[in-house]
């Protein structure tokens, strides 16, 4: 835990080198009537200031890729409801790239990679998410093969707790049987080594 939060922390603070031809943004719930929920949209915000920012200050132009599939109660596809409100922002539609099919962080890198390697091999990406959650996307990422720049868009303080456990788990769940076997290995050494010293 205390290695996650460490890493999960300096991940947060990141900010990509300004030459990304990609910026995925991982989708998260949104409202009922399609606009964003205010952390889905301090995702995408996150990214836009991005994509601007690099494009004043590199002159080079991301295609924006919303990530993210259609729930069981949601009206459409996260990146769906991300492509509009980019498109209500000014973004061109050209320049964004929706990869619609994921369910899970994995999935977001997974196909989104294949997407942009079908469209671009070898461009340089970056993502944006919420700052707690940078840290287990860029290991996603790497597991799904894909290099990448992770950023975090803020949230409040006091759910960082909760989100850095949660975060934890998440890494957990990925290797449950390496970390069991750790923390047998660790309980029978310290179990010999009191039974030794008494």
């Amino acid at each position: 835990l205390i290695g996650a939060a460490a890493c999960g922390l300096l991940a947060a603070k990141h900010v990509p080198s300004r030459d990304r031809d990609f910026i995925i943004i991982l989708g998260c719930g949104f409202r009922k009537d399609g606009s964003l929920s205010s952390l889905l949209r301090g995702r995408v915000d996150r990214a836009l200031d991005f994509w601007r920012d690099q494009q004043s200050q590199s002159g080079r132009t991301a295609v924006l890729v919303p990530s993210g599939g259609q729930g069981s109660d949601e009206t459409m596809a996260e990146a769906e409801a991300m492509r509009r409100y980019l498109v209500a922002q000014g973004v061109p539609d050209a320049l964004i790239m929706p990869e619609d099919r994921s369910t899970n962080t994995f999935q977001n890198m997974a196909y989104s990679k294949a997407l942009i390697d079908a469209s671009h091999p070898g461009g340089k990406v970056a993502f944006a998410t919420t700052n707690y959650h940078v840290f287990r996307s860029g290991v996603w990422a790497r597991l799904a093969g894909l290099e990448a720049e992770g950023m975090g868009a803020r949230t409040i303080w006091w759910y960082w707790p909760n989100a850095f456990m949660r975060e934890c788990a998440g890494l957990l769940a990925r290797r449950w049987r390496q970390e069991l076997v750790m923390v047998a290995a660790m309980a029978l050494f310290f179990g010999v080594l009191s039974i030794a010293v008494t």
